[in-house]
């Protein structure tokens, strides 16, 4: 129990580092005067942008990472390698693709069910740049890199040191990370629900890369929509969306018949432990820097509902 809580020390503090970090470049561009600059040029948005994930995800949960390899026992924790069969990869990713799509449809159900009450689950402010320059950026930053970070950091890092602790407790605490980094409540159910689907393809290919392709095809569907929508209206790009969405599921669906015949071989790992579930939850989950980290993203995503 004892390295456990370590890890979930470890995992909080990669969580608060995230948070620190992002805050301290926002209020150094404010500080700086540099707002206005950051909202009117692209080029600069996109730097700053590519900062915040390179010093506020990748740096946090790397060094977290190498601690946790201390207490987890893991030699090779992020799962790096490129998947062993071919066809396995192929299967997986567009297996993984079909069901974050799943996910992104489940999402937008809760939120309607949550606007029945009364509630309004606000999405983040996000301003795309206008021209092709700005098209590559985004999509560089969004679909590229931020598709790379978070699954090395969240199904790498976090997913890859739990293992010992059971493959199912591994893949859900990393699941739940990853959507209270999110920060509204109208991403943290697909965050949860797509973090599942991401860690368990991940397991089960023994690489993150099925899972970086099927976050970034994800991301980058939906940069794509919002540039086509400037194009072609409110109405028809919704409507691509909804068939691209359709689509990505049944090749999704029908890929995870064939990855599951193909690595029906494969068995997920035994825990190397004797702590029953409830034992695991209460160690890993209920370390100081997890509940600050809680407390902290529960009062963000306050601010999402009205």
């Amino acid at each position: 129990t004892k390295n456990l809580r370590k890890l979930g020390l470890l995992s909080g503090s990669a969580v608060i580092l995230y948070i620190v970090i992002q805050n301290l470049i926002v209020t150094a561009l404010e500080g700086m005067d540099l707002i206005n600059l950051y909202s009117k040029s692209f080029i600069f948005q996109g730097g700053v942008d590519i900062l915040l994930i390179l010093l506020g995800i990748l740096l946090p949960f790397s060094l977290m990472g190498k601690s946790m390899k201390k207490y987890s026992g893991e030699d090779e924790p992020v799962l790096t390698e490129p998947v062993k069969s071919r066809s396995l990869f192929i299967f997986g990713m567009l297996g993984c693709t079909g069901c974050v799509m799943i996910a992104n449809i489940a999402s937008a159900y809760i939120t309607t069910i949550i606007s029945l009450f009364g509630y309004e689950l606000e999405n983040p402010d996000i301003k795309m740049p206008d021209g092709i320059l700005g098209f590559l950026i985004t999509m560089l930053k969004v679909c590229i890199l931020t598709a790379v970070v978070e699954e090395y950091s969240l199904r790498g890092q976090i997913l890859g040191n739990l293992r010992p602790y059971g493959d199912t407790f591994a893949i859900v605490m990393a699941a739940g990370i990853f959507a209270l980094m999110h920060g509204t409540l109208v991403q943290v159910p697909f965050a949860m629900m797509a973090g599942i689907a991401l860690g368990f393809f991940t397991v089960r290919c023994g690489s993150i890369w099925p899972a970086v392709i099927a976050h970034g095809i994800n991301n980058g569907l939906s940069v794509v929509i919002t540039y086509l929508i400037k194009i072609v209206g409110d109405e028809k790009g919704m409507l691509l969306y909804s068939y691209a969405i359709y689509a990505l599921i049944i090749i999704g669906l029908i890929s995870c018949v064939f990855f599951a015949l193909n690595s029906s071989r494969i068995r997920p790992g035994k825990p190397r432990t004797v702590l029953s579930t409830s034992e695991k939850i209460i160690n890993f989950l209920f370390s100081p820097t997890l509940i600050i980290a809680f407390v902290i993203m529960v009062a963000i995503t306050a601010t999402s509902v009205k």
